[in-house]
């Protein structure tokens, strides 16, 4: 009987309906930000995709270091003795030296020979210990090209041949009351080529019996640099040497050396519609193995409108004495005169 009546129970109580649940309330998961990857797994990627293409490398590692810096907070990239796109060069510019970043153009007196320049370098980073601004270190990119024009074969304004530059620098300056100390470490390739007018006539295959060459350097320069200032402007002493890891053709000495100094003087009242106006006389001298050891001595001297270390425009007159400055032409002297006008765009 008992069993008879817990089965009744058991069975009333499946047929009882259910009390209806509580309501049930979704609740939030908390909201995490994902990681900031992206920024990284492009440039990696990029970089893994360039390996096989070594003139590519330098371009990704820039991009990787630019995301890097993007990936951090805004006050981390700028703060502190770091500085993205210092601004004002580190390294002054040596006014003589024909292989450095310029823009303008120069006609030798007595020929229809123009030298045409292009380029720029540009300081990308800069790092200086805490609470010392005297001292930084600085890197770079240079790229340039010049080029000679001349009348050929009736025609004028033949680009006759070209060098181009390009690469990168590591600069470190330090100011003291003694006067500037700075030394400037250059990585750079350097190819020459002839363009215009070379084909010769008749039963002459070239120009003058000058077959174009296979003419590239792959090189270091290092030149330390020395500049004092003075009440009306300043002077500047400075010296180095260049290896080539690379060079073609093979019969040129890989070391290379270069000496130079310049004098500026702003005066004390001289201006030109409201801006600085320097004088200004510079010598640059170079001693390359061809292979014989040869001299090469360039004078410039005019007058520069606009601070001397940031963007100005120069006229002057040059001399030239020594071995060609385009490299097609590395065997072969000249001697000229000449007047110009650069435009300094740094």
């Amino acid at each position: 009987m008992g069993m008879v009546q817990n089965t009744h129970f058991a069975v009333a109580a499946q047929c009882l309906p259910l009390p209806n649940p509580p309501p049930r309330r979704d609740v939030a998961a908390p909201r995490v930000a994902p990681p900031r990857v992206l920024p990284y797994i492009f440039p990696i990627y990029a970089g893994i995709e360039l390996i096989p293409r070594p003139g590519a490398v330098c371009s990704a590692l820039l991009t990787l270091w630019g995301s890097t810096l993007a990936a951090q907070p805004p006050d981390t990239a700028s703060s502190g003795s770091i500085r993205f796109l210092p601004g004002v060069p580190l390294f002054p510019r040596l006014t003589a030296h024909v292989e450095e970043p310029r823009t303008g153009i120069r006609k030798s007196f007595g020929s229809s020979r123009l030298k045409l320049d292009i380029g720029a370098a540009y300081d990308l980073l800069e790092w200086h210990p805490a609470d010392d601004t005297t001292t930084a270190l600085r890197v770079g990119t240079e790229f340039f090209t010049y080029a000679l024009s001349s009348n050929a074969n009736g025609l004028r304004l033949q680009v006759d041949a070209a060098d181009g530059f390009f690469g990168g620098h590591l600069l470190y300056s330090s100011m003291k009351s003694s006067g500037l100390t700075a030394i400037r470490l250059r990585i750079l390739h350097l190819s020459a080529h002839f363009l215009d007018g070379h084909l010769g006539g008749g039963s002459e295959l070239w120009r003058d019996g000058r077959a174009p060459i296979a003419y590239s350097r792959d090189f270091g320069e290092l030149t330390v640099l020395w500049r004092r200032t003075t009440g009306r402007g300043h002077f500047q002493l400075y010296g180095g040497a260049a290896y080539a890891t690379l060079i073609r053709p093979t019969e040129i000495n890989r070391w290379s050396f270069l000496a130079g100094g310049e004098y500026v003087d702003a005066g004390p009242a001289r201006n030109f519609f409201g801006q600085p106006c320097h004088l200004y006389a510079a010598l640059h001298f170079t001693l390359a193995g061809i292979p014989a050891w040869t001299g090469t001595t360039h004078i410039e001297t005019g007058v520069r409108f606009g601070s001397w270390d940031r963007a100005g425009t120069r006229i002057y007159l040059s001399y030239q004495a020594g071995l060609e400055s385009f490299h097609q032409y590395f065997d072969v002297r000249e001697n000229s005169w000449g007047a110009g006008i650069a435009f300094d765009l740094w």
